[in-house]
């Protein structure tokens, strides 16, 4: 699922309610990955991830897709 956002912000998540592990990334404007979240579990709420540096979209993917496609902190998305 994308998450688009008017403006770069900080803006958190957390996995009340789901039922799978997810990766998430927060991606910047210039559409580049400012932060990876891998394998986050649904049994971590209530905790919230977030990035240190704003981020204007969130892309959260099945757990396991980062680590798969060998996506890193910088690489640029295309959507």
């Amino acid at each position: 699922m994308l998450f688009v956002y008017n403006k770069p912000g900080d803006y958190r998540f957390w996995m009340k309610d789901t039922k799978i592990p997810l990766d998430m990334f927060w991606i910047n404007s210039d559409k580049q990955i400012v932060h990876i979240e891998k394998d986050v579990q649904p049994s971590s709420y209530p905790e919230s991830f977030g990035s240190e540096e704003p981020a204007q979209y969130v892309l959260e993917t099945n757990a396991g897709f980062a680590k798969k496609y060998q996506i890193q902190n910088r690489d640029i998305v295309a959507f």
